[in-house]
């Protein structure tokens, strides 16, 4: 299947055409990429450098956002393959997943009961990641050497130790899946995927203290003047986890 690919800002590139997005980042030393989709996603995110007018072998960082299948499935490979082409391929993921990642498992269960737990454990096979190595873990408030500083921000909730990053000088922030814009309704992670709902909610509140211009997710199309859509429902979040 081919690759959607969505121009965010100069230079930067939505991966869509899984039920995973990735994002691309050509910058002046190279190629960045935040997030490895699923094991089938390795054809686009090939694609989407083919496109970019760079090289495999340029790719320097694979940056993770969480121990989660669908945003680890070809990470691995996707190094291998680089490395093999002479390029760095340096894999970056969040101190806190990097012993999930390591030992090739989620950080944490799904909240399903009866029917469901059965449904999501005959799906399990199909987000199934093989144990990650990585070269350097990532540090809450680390400035990478990314669009002129792309800073790491620990975000706990969507998983124990899911984290965020923002580029300052652009305003532009990826969430992971710590928001989602499933169907154009954007929302904070909740329900059976999410470790601790209240946490979830902190960390949006932070995200959202940015008041970034462009919101990209793990899921659903970018959002651009993100910082009102985000407040509202934050807002509107709060109300319903406080409610209870």
């Amino acid at each position: 299947m081919s690759a959607t690919l969505v121009p965010v800002l100069p230079g930067i590139t939505q991966i869509r055409g899984g039920i995973v997005n990735c994002y691309l980042i050509a910058d002046a030393d190279g190629l960045v990429l935040i997030d490895a989709g699923m094991p089938a996603d390795e054809r686009r995110i090939l694609q989407a450098i083919d496109a970019s007018g760079w090289a495999l072998r340029d790719l320097r960082l694979i940056l993770i956002t969480h121990a989660d299948g669908d945003h680890v499935g070809c990470a691995a490979r996707l190094q291998a393959a680089a490395r093999a082409a002479g390029g760095a391929a340096r894999l970056c993921v969040p101190a806190g997943e990097a012993a999930s990642l390591a030992a090739g498992k989620p950080s944490r269960e799904l909240r399903a009961h009866g029917m469901l737990k059965v449904a999501l454990q005959l799906a399990a096979s199909f987000f199934a990641f093989k144990p990650l190595a990585c070269d350097a873990t990532l540090a809450d408030g680390e400035l990478l050497p990314v669009l002129d500083g792309l800073q790491v921000l620990n975000t706990p909730g969507h998983t124990p130790g899911h984290c965020s990053f923002y580029a300052g000088a652009q305003r532009l922030l990826f969430a992971g899946d710590a928001f989602k814009n499933f169907g154009g309704r954007l929302g904070v992670s909740d329900g059976m995927n999410t470790w601790d709902e209240r946490a979830a909610l902190h960390s949006a509140v932070r995200l959202c203290a940015l008041a970034p211009d462009v919101l990209c997710m793990g899921h659903g199309p970018v959002v651009r003047d993100a910082a009102p859509a985000m407040q509202r429902v934050v807002t509107a979040h709060k109300l319903r986890v406080e409610t209870g």
